[in-house]
């Protein structure tokens, strides 16, 4: 029986086949610090090293799969808002995307609640997307000085709906990501981790090579079309877009959302876009 490591942030469960990877930060919604990063990137490769494991369901504890990016932990992990800095900070996102994206495992992504900005992406990365009624998503962080971490949307649906997504940063209804192509399946949310073990079952008796190559055979072709390429362009486009953003204007939004919380901060942020954008529409 593989041992699997203890994580801070993650659950990690196993029955036969299938294993179960869990954001466990049901408090803050999932959302997403560096040691979340680093936990992902190394349970994902652990769960590759266990022979027994087929399948991987992805999914997160409590009311909401991910939030997106922890801001409040942001607020103090970005210290001096260099290009160096930021490239760096990009590069963790990017590489737990591609460590799920070419996981030899079939991962099974189960949604519920909400998946913004990087909840977003990780809801969409994994080989299959369960999501439940009820969820919302979208790259709602694009209205300030943010990037997509992982610009998959191209690969994923089209151009026009690719900048839709991101230009327009409007929260989704996982009725839009299913006609869109982004999900597989939307289900009652009292019946999403049923959904997904269901599949898991399926997959879980195919025989282990057949579901490796013929994934790496398929996630081959989109590396060849320039996904990976898309990556790299993406981490030094968001860095830039970050360190360009006034140091003490972004020094005062950390000192609010490290005094008075995200939420506060969110309320405050959203308030002062409609009122721009009420103003602009004028």
């Amino acid at each position: 029986m593989y041992e699997y490591a203890h994580y801070e942030h993650l659950s990690i469960t196993k029955k036969g086949n299938v294993a179960k990877l869990m954001l466990n930060r049901p408090k803050v919604r999932n959302a997403i610090s560096d040691v979340t990063l680093e936990e992902l990137d190394r349970a994902f490769k652990e769960l590759e090293r266990d022979d027994e494991v087929k399948v991987i369901i992805f999914g997160g504890e409590g009311v909401a799969f991910c939030s997106g990016v922890d801001l409040f932990a942001h607020a103090s992990e970005i210290k001096d808002h260099v290009p160096a800095e930021w490239l760096v900070h990009f590069e963790r996102f990017l590489r737990v995307g591609l460590t799920i994206f070419h996981c030899r495992k079939m991962v099974i992504c189960a949604v519920q609640g909400a998946a913004f900005g990087f909840g977003f992406d990780l809801a969409v990365v994994g080989d299959f997307t369960i999501m439940a009624e009820g969820t919302m998503l979208g790259l709602t962080e694009n209205d300030r000085l943010s990037a997509d971490m992982m610009m998959m949307l191209p690969y994923l649906t089209n151009m026009k709906t690719a900048k839709r997504l991101m230009f327009m940063y409007e929260k989704l209804t996982a009725q839009d990501a299913l006609e869109m192509g982004l999900v597989n399946k939307v289900v009652p949310a009292d019946k999403l981790m049923e959904e997904a073990e269901a599949w898991a079952a399926r997959l879980a008796v195919v025989p282990s090579i057949t579901l490796e190559q013929n994934k790496r055979a398929i996630n081959h072709a989109y590396d060849l079309a320039g996904l990976r390429e898309a990556f790299e362009f993406n981490m030094q486009s968001g860095a830039l877009i970050e360190q360009s953003a006034d140091k003490k204007a972004r020094e005062e939004r950390n000192e609010f959302v490290l005094k008075y919380g995200v939420s506060a901060w969110l309320k405050q942020h959203d308030a002062e876009m409609k009122q721009k954008a009420e103003q602009a529409g004028q």
